[in-house]
């Protein structure tokens, strides 16, 4: 048995299965459904990952773009979590859906892609399937999702600390235990995004995505 292939598919089947019992749980509240999307999204990039590793890559040459579009969505859904988790009410405006911009730049680059020659995507794909080959492309490719997921939870880090500096004297211990449990959620997101874009200047994309996952 390949233990990385069983990984990719104990992690897509665990995530999948969490989002469901959350999304779907009785009277679930909008802070759960966040919950569920922000646990629902990285499997996307997972897959894609397990595609290189497969290198089935050359098949679904789509999917590195497709990942970054779906997965620059973990960053507004996070801080939207933080919000309604330090009691904000979540109203709906279309100026709310200005958040959707950050999967334009990889959409015109998915554009781009399709106006590709067939052997100009071949050649592309098979980037990600040579050992020890970096190039400038798949570094920003594999560098955008996690700095606007970083440029979002620094958002909501600020908005977070604000809040507390604000209210923290009249907190209750469950608006404290929530306030310590998004803060230690934080820390931890900024770490391992700031980890993940270093290394990925320096290490091939498919071995960093096979230690993430």
């Amino acid at each position: 048995m390949d233990w990385i292939i069983f990984l990719h598919a104990f992690t897509i089947i665990n995530k999948c299965l969490l989002f469901l019992l959350l999304w779907f749980k009785r009277n679930s509240s909008l802070s759960n459904k966040l919950l569920a999307l922000l646990i629902l999204l990285p499997v996307v990039p997972i897959f894609t990952d397990f595609l290189m590793y497969t290198g089935k890559l050359r098949s679904f040459p789509y999917m590195i773009f497709v990942y970054q579009i779906i997965f620059n969505l973990f960053g507004p859904v996070f801080f939207y979590y933080c919000s309604i988790m330090t009691g904000k009410t979540f109203t709906y405006r279309n100026s709310k859906l200005l958040h959707l911009l950050v999967c334009l730049v990889p959409l015109y680059f998915l554009i781009e892609f399709v106006l590709l020659d067939q052997t100009a995507q071949d050649s592309f794909a098979a980037n990600y399937l040579v050992p020890n080959h970096i190039s400038f492309r798949m570094v920003v490719a594999s560098t955008m999702p996690a700095m606007v997921v970083l440029a979002y939870v620094l958002a909501s880090w600020k908005m977070v600390a604000d809040h507390n500096k604000r209210l923290k004297d009249v907190f209750t211990n469950l608006e404290s235990l929530k306030s310590d449990y998004i803060i230690q959620f934080m820390k931890v997101g900024v770490i391992e995004i700031a980890v993940l874009c270093i290394v990925y200047c320096f290490i091939p994309p498919g071995d960093v995505d096979l230690i993430w996952v």
